[in-house]
């Protein structure tokens, strides 16, 4: 046929023969074919619940992000993922200066680690320098690995999950925890403390 459908991957010559009678003639196209762009949407990236995620794509020109879910915007190479909730995969179609599509799509998963809950106790009341166990409880799925109590003013030990205080105030403490994805969580306990022979009503 005149007008046949070429489709190389790779740059080809083609030859024409025509014929009329006994007589013939030959010409030649070359089709040359730019490589297709490889899109790059960076490395998978874990952060702590109520974060914000910066992607990394690379590769062309022109981005396309896929799904648009919590992400400040679908065409840039550099969009944010603003505080997703929960794990998620984004997928990266890129263009580059000669107009060629990527050929196939990238994948960066975004993994949120669970948020971090930690009660340290009801407010309680203490006799004055007498010894008094506190303990702070993890609550939820994230996995704490290191306490931090403040002040550490009366306290046997401020990097434990269970200290004793010594008071001979009425005081508040503040505790904090930390997961080894380095996200945080804290609660506070006030501690009353009597004198002598008195009567607390709680």
């Amino acid at each position: 046929v005149s007008n046949p459908v070429a489709s190389p991957v790779t740059t080809t010559r083609y030859v024409v023969t025509a014929s009329l009678g006994i007589c013939t003639r030959k010409d030649s196209v070359t089709l040359f074919v730019n490589q297709a762009p490889i899109a790059d949407a960076g490395k998978d990236v874990t952060i702590c619940f109520g974060a914000s995620a910066t992607l990394q794509g690379s590769g062309a020109i022109e981005y396309s992000w896929t799904p648009s879910t919590f992400l400040s915007s679908t065409s840039i190479a550099q969009p944010v993922s603003q505080r997703p909730k929960n794990n998620i995969d984004y997928y990266l179609k890129v263009i580059d200066s000669k107009g060629c599509y990527s050929l196939k799509l990238d994948t960066v998963k975004v993994n949120v680690t669970p948020a971090v809950k930690l009660f340290a106790g009801n407010d309680t009341v203490a006799a004055i320098n007498q010894p008094l166990q506190l303990q702070v409880i993890q609550l939820g799925a994230a996995t704490v690995t290191s306490y931090t109590w403040s002040p550490a003013y009366g306290l046997n030990n401020t990097n434990t999950s269970s200290p004793v205080a010594t008071l001979d105030r009425d005081f508040a403490y503040y505790v904090t925890g930390i997961t080894p994805a380095n996200c945080e969580g804290s609660d506070t306990v006030k501690i009353k403390v009597y004198k002598g022979p008195e009567i607390y009503v709680p």
